[in-house]
């Protein structure tokens, strides 16, 4: 018998509401870096949710449902301009309690770069930045219910750019046996989801 597929959920940052001043939904090409450059075309429901460099402290959060009990690996996906800062917090809450928080879009960090196949800190292709770029972090004992995932702009050392998020992706596969499957490069965990 085949293996049921692993449980998963797929947030369109656009659908975050923001909480206060801060963040704000953009369509492409009407606020966000990469509109004319390779990869620009992978931003899902073509809007991103987007907090200006300097802004600190601001939040948007979405209400999710947890379809089954266990370990997840959060991913999120969002621009990541070569050579500069683009931090936010993803923060994971159940039952009013913090239960997973991670730092994203920290120049040095690894993460997956357009074609890429392994997380690099930084790529600095001799043609500019290649749109968008994927990074996780894994997250132990979520419960089935209600959950809420808040995206934090925070403060972030020079140069640092604007926070444009596309999406957060929770799933139950964290070996990313996705990546076995013969699919784009380009399109990473947008073929998971």
């Amino acid at each position: 018998t085949p293996t049921p597929p692993l449980e998963g959920v797929v947030i369109e940052a656009e659908d975050f509401q923001p909480q206060g001043s801060g963040w704000k939904a953009v369509k492409n090409g009407e606020g966000n870096y990469m509109v004319d450059i390779v990869g620009w075309n992978h931003i899902s429901g073509e809007h991103l949710l987007s907090a200006e460099a300097h802004i600190k402290d601001a939040r948007a959060t979405a209400a999710i449902q947890i379809p089954e009990q266990g370990e997840y690996r959060v991913w999120s996906r969002f621009e990541q301009p070569t050579g500069y800062e683009n931090r936010f917090r993803v923060e994971i809450r159940q039952q009013g309690k913090v239960v997973g928080s991670a730092v994203m879009g920290e120049k040095e960090a690894p993460k997956y770069f357009f074609g890429e196949s392994e997380p690099v800190g930084q790529r600095d292709a001799a043609w500019g930045s290649e749109g968008l770029v994927e990074q996780c972090f894994d997250l132990k004992g979520l419960q089935v219910g209600p959950t809420e995932i808040a995206l934090i702009g925070i403060e972030q050392p020079e140069p640092a750019a604007n926070r444009n998020v596309d999406f957060i992706f929770l799933t139950r596969d964290r070996e990313d046996i996705w990546r076995a499957k013969p699919v784009n490069p380009s399109c990473h965990i947008l073929d998971a989801a």
